[in-house]
Order: C-alpha cells, then structure tokens, then sequence
C-alpha cells in the first residue's frame, strides 16, 4: 500500500474473485473502491505514488497513472519480467526493479544493465550526412537493433547490425534532410537521441 495522507491511499494485490489483479484507493481510510487498469493477468506487487496523481504500480506488467488513478496507461510492454518495486522521485523519474537483477528507469522507461549502469551510447557525427558511427560499448557478435523516427512517431529505418570492436556503421542516405530519433537497443537495454541529418 501507499499513503499520499494520513486517510488517503492506494492498495496493489493480486487476483480477486474474477481473477483480476487489483488497484484499490481510499480517501476517507476505511472505504476502498477498485479502480480501472487494463491488465487481465498477473499480479501486482508494489505501488507509488509521488503526489495524489501520479504515480505508477508494478508487477507481471508496469502501470502509469497522472489522474490519480482514474486511468491506468501500461508502460515498457518491451521489458517483460516481474517487477518487484518502484520508487518515484518525481513525476519524470521513477525506478521499478524486477527479477534477474533488472532495472528500469523512467524517464521515459530507460533500460539499465544489471549492474543498475544506465546504458548509453555515442553517436557521430552528428549533425550527419549519409551515414552515422554508434559506439555501444558492446561485445562483438552481440546483436545491435536500430530504429529511426521521424518526430511524428513514424518509424523510417529499421536495422539489425553486428558491432566491430563495440562500433556500428549505419547507412543514412536513404533519408531525407530533417531531425529524427535513433533508439538503440541492445538485449534488454535501449536509449533514445535526437539526430539531426543534413544533405551537402
């Protein structure tokens, strides 16, 4: 449970009678009501909330509330595990850790290797021509996926690459002039940059 008041509160637990796991909130300290979400499955394990609305509550899948609970939004459906925790700083950073020494940050969700390292990379050069250089930091033979969109959301490029020496080359002359986002990922980890591409 966690209380944002000496009688107002939310309660995480796993499946009532029809076999769903349950958010429960007070605000008087005796009666709790069962919000909404939109998990069927699983259970949930811990909750936080950093104010009276937001907050996120974690288990077989991560939950993200900024009304109080009136809605539930899933977060990291690409990070299967069960998370254990979540700590929230403040509305922009959160914590949630999982089984297998796994460790996510929000901000927005940011893999995080299991020594709890954030995962970064380095991209040049950038502002780019026609192609980029990625420094991951990574093994050889560790698979790299690389995505690009533009800013509208629309993913434009998509590729598996293989590192020499922890380094990928990445062919952009495909695409046009403008500012994208590159998300790199590596196994459980990923990042996000903004990339800015120019044509000579």
């Amino acid at each position: 449970y966690f209380l944002t008041g000496t009688t107002t509160g939310w309660a995480v637990g796993g499946q009532d009678w029809s076999m769903l796991p349950v958010i429960a909130h007070t605000t008087d300290g005796i009666n709790w009501v069962k919000q909404t979400h939109p998990i069927s499955d699983g259970n949930f394990y811990e909750i936080h909330m950093v104010n009276d609305l937001h907050g996120w509550a974690v288990g077989n899948h991560i939950l993200h509330t900024q009304n109080g609970g009136t809605t539930w939004t899933e977060q990291a459906q690409d990070y299967p595990n069960t998370w254990k925790a979540v700590f929230a700083v403040n509305e922009n950073l959160a914590f949630a850790v999982g089984n297998d020494k796994r460790i996510l940050k929000y901000d927005l969700w940011e893999g995080m290797d299991e020594n709890g390292f954030e995962f970064s990379i380095n991209v040049y050069p950038n502002p780019a021509f026609d192609h980029i250089i990625i420094n991951t930091g990574t093994p050889e033979n560790e698979e790299v996926l690389v995505s690009i969109y533009e800013t509208s959301g629309k993913k434009v490029l998509s590729e598996s690459l293989i590192p020499a020496e922890g380094f990928c080359n990445l062919n952009l002359q495909g695409l046009n002039e403008g500012l994208y986002i590159l998300n790199v990922r590596v196994g459980f980890n990923d990042t996000s940059v903004r990339l800015m591409l120019m044509r000579p």
